[in-house]
């Protein structure tokens, strides 16, 4: 690597011209908060664990001893997994604090956040590449253990590739190492695909597959006809791969001025496009199912015999939360098109999304009630069928006698519906989005917009549950449309609510509040899990029974959330300087899930009590406990 070059790009795309004072950013409260949180990631969240430091970030910090806690590997000794528990790098899963600290540059001026993220990026390309592809060591099935700075698998396939919904921080990737950029770009595409015409793909890849990076985008480019319905030998072809492709691609071909990509790019979006119901043009789940009923979708067929159910034509319980995570993805994709002044491109893809998304939410959203159904694509309500013994969906957690719960709108639909109307550039559509938004406001509590973006909205400033980042992140897309200023004071008011509720005082990390309930149920009769419905602190007291009055909240937590890019969104919207504002593509309370054995690594009687009551398991996947087990000094 050429760091003296990274650096010279990094300097001059990524920190801001004019470097604020110390009093500058402490007279602002928001850029003041985020500040101290991008401080503590700088300086204690990178890896010093091992007996040589990298530059990678850990997943979580403890925030009174602000130290990674560590946790079992997954793959087991005898497969060549490590022997002691790991200290988590997970690389994908650090793009929106990769992004953030690269903005708090831009707006600071200050280039310590933005040369972190050159540095943790250098150290993935020169210790974390697969020769043969250019792929880097990271993926849902992937993680690097910061003690031997050593790179596992999950125990489920040693060289299984699998980006979905991922978005990676391309663009500083490329100012970094233009080439090893566009390699692993194209080692995605090569690896992935099985079939260019049909864009067939599995979602997982392997690894060490041999890519030729001259002939990657060299294919005979047909038009989106004749289309397979099914796949040939029950690959999972899951539909957020399909929108991390065109992302990857569109953005390699706007980043180095090549038509090529971008047509790739394109042509997967259109090919998802044709793949859409054809009276709803609401788009798939999967890009083709597996040719055979799996879950017992049979299920619906025989409820429904006009459906054609299948695996790719439902968005059923859990999987409706995957909807506006697809969304900000290809609506990503779109900006970076307006951004780098290749929007024709898309123009006609654009228009299919905005129906889309519309159309979806016409079949899924009920207004007054303010919930979301499960559907069908063809825009059936499926929500209140009642299993049986002998009709039972499997892997979404139904039961014989229960039904499907409706689902509650996270705010991460604000945030996808919200950018959807900022990019929208046909009157009708962007009518319809403006009354869907309204809707959503109103459903939520949060007041009311208006009757379009011209009026003075009356927001509701003692909304319970509105301190919620992608609330932030809707009202910032709105604020950028209308510039309205009661807009910008709502964002503010619950920007300052996130602060109070979720930032720890100390260390500038954000911990999710002692009151907040847990995840609603998805199942009439039935919990997905015994915990649901219960709040926070109810939930430590039942897990870790401690007798700390001040332990109603978890202390470790982790490093690649939202809401400081929520408060950078804030400050972009009071200076105007919109440019600066970091793009989202993950949103959710997800992030903040807490694992007891990371919980409690740093309480010594409590792990050895873990351990204890889990000796037959760690037993039988082969480890043994020893004083490596446990947190040093």
């Amino acid at each position: 690597m050429d760091r003296h070059a990274a650096r010279n790009r990094i300097h001059e795309n990524w920190v801001g011209e004019k470097k604020l004072s110390q009093k500058e950013i402490q007279e602002d409260e928001f850029l003041s908060a985020a500040r101290k949180f991008a401080d503590t990631a700088i300086t204690h969240g990178r890896d010093n664990y091992g007996p040589e430091n990298s530059a990678l970030f850990v997943q979580h910090l403890n925030r009174e001893t602000l130290k990674a806690p560590a946790t079992l590997g997954w793959l087991k000794p005898a497969h060549g997994g490590p022997d002691h528990p790991v200290i988590l790098s997970r690389f994908e899963r650090s793009q929106n604090l990769l992004r953030f600290l690269a903005s708090m540059s831009l707006f600071t001026g200050d280039a310590r956040y933005a040369e972190a993220v050159m540095d943790s990026m250098i150290c993935m390309f020169e210790d974390y590449i697969y020769p043969r592809s250019g792929l880097l060591a990271f993926g849902n099935h992937m993680s690097i253990d910061l003690v031997e700075g050593q790179a596992y698998s999950d125990g489920r396939g040693s060289e299984q590739f699998e980006l979905q919904e991922t978005f990676p921080f391309y663009e500083f990737f490329h100012d970094v190492s233009p080439e090893k950029t566009s390699r692993f770009i194209k080692g995605i595409w090569e690896t992935y695909l099985r079939d260019w015409h049909s864009m067939r793909y599995n979602r997982h890849a392997n690894f060490n597959t041999r890519v030729d990076i001259e002939t990657v985008w060299n294919r005979p480019l047909r038009p989106v006809a004749d289309l397979p319905q099914f796949t040939q030998g029950g690959e999972l072809s899951f539909i957020g791969l399909a929108y991390d492709l065109a992302y990857s691609g569109f953005t390699l071909g706007c980043l180095e001025d090549d038509l090529k990509p971008r047509t790739w790019a394109t042509r997967i979006l259109e090919v998802v496009a044709a793949k859409s119901d054809p009276e709803t043009g609401i788009w798939p789940m999967m890009l083709y199912p597996p040719p055979f009923y799996r879950r017992g979708l049979e299920t619906y067929v025989g409820a429904y015999p006009n459906s054609k159910a299948n695996e790719a034509r439902v968005i059923i319980s859990s999987w409706v939360n995957s909807v506006p995570i697809h969304v900000l993805g290809v609506l990503g994709t779109i900006e970076q098109a307006l951004k780098h002044g290749h929007y024709d491109q898309l123009r006609k893809v654009h228009d299919k999304v905005d129906q889309w998304i519309l159309n979806y939410m016409q079949a899924a959203y009920d207004p007054g009630a303010h919930h979301l159904r499960s559907i069908l694509l063809d825009g059936q309500d499926v929500t209140d069928l009642v299993f049986t013994e002998e009709a039972t969906l499997y892997g979404w957690g139904a039961q014989p006698g229960g039904s499907f719960r409706h689902r509650p709108v996270t705010p991460t639909f604000f945030a996808a519906v919200a950018q959807g109307f900022r990019l929208c550039t046909s009157p009708g559509p962007r009518a319809r989005y403006w009354k869907l938004l309204r809707d959503l406001c109103q459903g939520a509590g949060l007041g009311d917009i208006g009757e379009n973006s011209k009026a003075i909205p009356t927001f509701n400033y003692q909304a319970k549950d509105g301190a919620e980042d992608g609330y932030v992140f809707a009202l910032s897309e709105i604020y950028r449309v209308n510039r309205n200023p009661e807009v910008l004071r709502f964002m503010e008011h619950l920007g300052r609510e996130i602060i109070r509720r979720r930032q720890d005082p100390g260390s500038g990390l954000f911990v999710v509040e002692a009151d907040r309930r847990q995840n609603s149920q998805a199942l009439k009769e039935f919990k997905q899990s015994p915990h649901e419905g219960i709040t926070v602190r109810e939930l430590m007291r039942e897990k870790f029974g401690s007798n700390q009055l001040d332990y109603d909240r978890p202390k470790v937590v982790p490093l690649n959330i939202t809401e400081p890019l929520a408060l950078l969104a804030i400050h972009g919207c009071r200076t105007g300087e919109f440019e600066k504002i970091p793009s989202w593509v993950s949103i959710g309370m997800a992030h903040h899930a807490v694992i007891r054995e990371q919980e409690i690594w740093f309480d010594r009687p409590k792990l050895e009590n873990y351990y204890e009551d889990r000796k037959d398991y760690i037993k039988s996947r082969g480890f043994v406990v020893k004083e490596d087990w446990f947190p040093g000094e």
